[in-house]
C-alpha cells in the first residue's frame, strides 16, 4: 500500500465525516409506503401556488426532492430531466384537477418511471378539496392552513471526500480478509453509500486471505448490475495467486433483499470459478444500511469456508492503534499509514 500523509487530525476528522454520512438517523428517513401516508405527507407539504407538485422518490419511496411546476407540455421534459438528474424512481403528483397527466405519463414512461399516486386539488371556497386517486378517498385542507413559503427540498444527501474515497479503495487493496474483515465491510458500506449505480465488485484473495486485487469490472443501472462471464474470468486469470473470491454488489435503494437475477448470477459465477479451483466465499450485498451475506442465505452453492492464515495471526498481535475503517494489519505512526508487511 502506497504511503500518504495524514495528520491524526485529519483522519479524525474524515472518520467523523464518514460516520456521521454512514449512521444518519434513520427515524429522519420517510417512506411513502401507503396512500395515507402520502395523505400525511400532502397535506404537510400542500402549496397550491402553481398547477402540479411532484415528489420523486427512490426504490422504497423515500422522498428525494419536490418541486411545483406549471402543469403543460412545455413543463414535462423538465419534469423528467429534475427526476432523472435527481435519481428518482418514481414519483408522486399532486394537481389542480382542471389540468389533466395524461401527456406527462407519455413522457414519464420514456424513462420508466411511473405516478405511483395522485392527489387532485380543487378550491371550493375557503378550503382545498382533495381526492387520492389510489384509495379514492377525499380530504380537506383549509386555505389557513396551507404553506405559503417555497416547498421545493433536496434529499439528505452525503458526499465522502476523494480522499475517503481513496482511503477506501486503497485500504481493501492489501488487507487480509478475516483479520480486517469488520473495516473491509465498514470500507464497502462507505464507498457505496451514496452511488446510485449498481456496481459489481471481486476482492482477490490470496493463500494468506489477503486481498491481492480489489476491482470493479461492471457498473449498472438503478437496480441491475449485468454481468459478463468472460470479463470476470479474465480478470481473475490474469491476477497471479489468487486463491478465493469475495464477489460483491451494491443496492442503491438500500433494501438489502437479494433477487432472482442476484441468486443466479452468484451460482454462474460459483461454477465458473469452481472450474477453475479458485473458491468462492461469499457474495455481500451492499447498502448503507447493512451487509447481507449470500452465504447464509443459499444452502445450494458451496461456498468456500476459510480460516484466519498464520500470517493473520502473526499481524493481529502487531496492532497498536485501532481506527474504525482501517485494516487491522496496519499501523498509524505520526499519522503516516504504513503497510506493516514490507
Amino acid at each position: 500500500m502506497d504511503k500518504y500523509n495524514l495528520k491524526n487530525e485529519d483522519i479524525e476528522k474524515i472518520i467523523s465525516e464518514a460516520k456521521k454520512s454512514l449512521y444518519y438517523k434513520k427515524e429522519d428517513v420517510i417512506q411513502i409506503n401507503s396512500s395515507n401516508k402520502f395523505m400525511e405527507y400532502a397535506r404537510d407539504k400542500f402549496n397550491p401556488e402553481k398547477d402540479l407538485t411532484i415528489i420523486g422518490v427512490s426504490n422504497d419511496n423515500t422522498p428525494l426532492y419536490i418541486k411545483q411546476y406549471n402543469n403543460d407540455t412545455r413543463s414535462y421534459k423538465r419534469i423528467l430531466k429534475d427526476l432523472l438528474n435527481k435519481h428518482a424512481n418514481n414519483c408522486f403528483a399532486i394537481y389542480n384537477n382542471k389540468k389533466k397527466l395524461s401527456k406527462l405519463y407519455s413522457v414519464l414512461e420514456v424513462a420508466e418511471i411511473n405516478v405511483l399516486d395522485r392527489i387532485s386539488f380543487e378550491k371550493v371556497n375557503d378550503k382545498y378539496k382533495c381526492y387520492v386517486e389510489e384509495s379514492r378517498e377525499y380530504f380537506e385542507i383549509d386555505e389557513l392552513d396551507v404553506k405559503k413559503e417555497n416547498i421545493e427540498i433536496k434529499s439528505k444527501e452525503y458526499k465522502m471526500s476523494n480522499l475517503l474515497e481513496e482511503i477506501v479503495n486503497r485500504n481493501i487493496e492489501g488487507s487480509y480478509f478475516i483479520l480486517d474483515n469488520e473495516s473491509i465491510e465498514k470500507n464497502l458500506q462507505l464507498k457505496y453509500q451514496n452511488i446510485d449505480r449498481e456496481v459489481f465488485g471481486l476482492i482477490m484473495l490470496d493463500k494468506n486471505n489477503k486481498v491481492i486485487k480489489y476491482t470493479e469490472p461492471f457498473v449498472g443501472t438503478l437496480d441491475k448490475a449485468y454481468v459478463y462471464m468472460r470479463e470476470v474470468v479474465k480478470d481473475i486469470i490474469n491476477t497471479q495467486g489468487v486463491k478465493n473470491v469475495v464477489m460483491h454488489h451494491n443496492h442503491p435503494s438500500g433494501n438489502l433483499k437479494s433477487s432472482d437475477h442476484d441468486i443466479s448470477m452468484t451460482f454462474k459465477v460459483a461454477k465458473a470459478l469452481s472450474n477453475l479451483n479458485i473458491g468462492l466465499v461469499d457474495h455481500l450485498i451492499i447498502s448503507k444500511n447493512g451487509i447481507n451475506k449470500l452465504s447464509k442465505e443459499i444452502d445450494e452453492i458451496n461456498f468456500n469456508k476459510i480460516y484466519k492464515s498464520n500470517k493473520e495471526n502473526e499481524l493481529e498481535e502487531i496492532t497498536e492503534r485501532n481506527y474504525e475503517i482501517f485494516p487491522r494489519s496496519r499501523n498509524f505512526i505520526d499519522g503516516i499509514v504504513i503497510d506493516k508487511e514490507r
